[in-house]
């Protein structure tokens, strides 16, 4: 048995660049780890990438335990 939990989170900062670049890092899955540290692995579930209905398979480290999670893109 595998208990599921919810965690919803949210940031924001304002980073000075053209939109365009900001969200070339963002899409790449390679470069998960610029933006977001817990991650040590990503990747698309399926072939929606990020549009909406897309989800994106994470691993890494998240308050010292290893986890793994997906997400959904709403909108």
């Amino acid at each position: 048995d595998h208990a599921m939990a919810s965690i919803r989170a949210s940031a924001e900062i304002e980073i000075a660049s053209e939109p365009g670049r900001i969200w070339k890092t963002m899409a790449d899955p390679a470069r998960e780890r610029d933006w977001m540290r817990a991650v040590r692995q990503a990747d698309f579930v399926g072939a929606g990438g990020y549009a909406t209905g897309g989800r994106m398979r994470r691993k890494g480290r998240f308050l010292g335990s290893e986890t793994a999670w997906q997400s959904r893109i709403a909108s």
